[in-house]
């Protein structure tokens, strides 16, 4: 689960798998690579591993979304960021 408050943004970043983004409350707009979409409450968008992305909450409400891999556990999940970081969660 993932809650973007007003005016806020998740960091841009991307990782080896396939990510699929569920939109539950709020409106925004995802960037994935070089397409824009505006999201809300029961879009789902599909990010292809490896491609750049990141989520915008565009709206005066909590933009909330649960999200989901191609993968059997959250550790798999490698993150890179624009600036060279790497976040990889705890098994």
């Amino acid at each position: 689960m993932c809650t973007i408050l007003p005016g806020h943004r998740a960091e841009p970043h991307r990782h080896a798998r396939a990510e699929i983004y569920c939109f539950l409350s709020g409106s925004g707009r995802v960037r994935a690579g070089d397409e824009t979409f505006d999201v809300s409450s029961g879009c789902t968008v599909f990010i292809p591993g490896g491609e750049w992305h990141h989520t915008i909450n565009t709206g005066d409400d909590e933009l909330r979304l649960f999200y989901c891999f191609a993968a059997t556990s959250f550790s798999e999940i490698e993150y890179e960021f624009p600036d060279g970081r790497v976040w990889r969660a705890s098994s």
